[in-house]
């Protein structure tokens, strides 16, 4: 599986899939969250599409193991990806942190909230050793940050042609959703370029924007490249106890 999802395997993935079964796999895709509403506070969210399990046709497995016959939002994907960074648990993400009268009070304040909990902290340490993979031996390699540790994973997936109602051989999404630092993670971020006109690849084009972006955003954030690792214990028990929030 490692190696699978460090090379984007597409055979790999319906090999993991069909392991687990159908049951299995729509019960974690509900459970992180895909096909409802993730509640942020902005309004138009969709839901993104995931079909119950009773329409699912004799393929549908294999196609949802590799990115088709479901559809959804980047809030949602990054949302997924920061459940491997915040110990397992499924996060309400929110834009508003306070709203502050006239005279500076407080009229209303947000703090990070958990859903559930769709995988447990030593599962989100298994996955992040191999998403880490994925940056430093993959398909994410141009995601490789100066002096920080990044796991992440690379997306390439075909649109639909509105002309045939089915998927397009040359329009194509690219994307990369990731978080680093490893050790203690700060920033999830999703990249998503639609219909990119030099290359097709997520690890060609999406990655680099993650690099760039990244390297950025982390120092503004307080954290510095080649710093002490810290290792994460707060979220072992709750997502809300740690005094530094992920940054989505």
């Amino acid at each position: 599986f490692s190696e699978a999802l460090a090379q984007s395997s597409n055979v790999g993935a319906i090999k993991v899939a069909m392991e687990l079964g159908q049951d299995r796999v729509f019960r974690y895709l509900k459970a992180f969250g895909f096909g409802e509403k993730t509640e942020i506070d902005l309004p138009g969210e969709s839901s993104g599409i995931l079909r119950e399990l009773n329409k699912w046709s004799g393929r549908s497995l294999s196609s949802i193991a590799m990115g088709q016959e479901i559809a959804v939002t980047p809030i949602q994907m990054v949302t997924a990806m920061s459940v491997v960074a915040n110990g397992g648990w499924l996060m309400t993400p929110y834009v508003v942190s306070s709203i502050l009268d006239s005279n500076g009070q407080a009229v209303l304040t947000k703090d990070p909230q958990p859903k559930r909990r769709p995988i447990s902290l030593e599962t989100t340490g298994t996955l992040t050793r191999i998403l880490e993979r994925a940056v430093e031996a993959g398909t994410g390699k141009r995601a490789r940050l100066a002096g920080y540790r990044a796991a992440g994973k690379t997306g390439t997936a075909q649109k639909i042609d509105p002309k045939t109602g089915s998927y397009s051989s040359s329009q194509v999404i690219a994307s990369f959703v990731g978080f680093a630092p490893v050790e203690r993670p700060r920033l999830a971020m999703l990249v998503v370029i639609d219909e990119p006109t030099i290359g097709n690849w997520g690890g060609e084009i999406a990655a680099p924007v993650f690099r760039k972006v990244a390297e950025r955003v982390l120092p503004h954030l307080g954290v510095l490249p080649g710093g002490s690792a810290v290792i994460r214990t707060a979220a072992a028990n709750s997502p809300i106890s740690s005094p530094q929030p992920i940054v989505q």
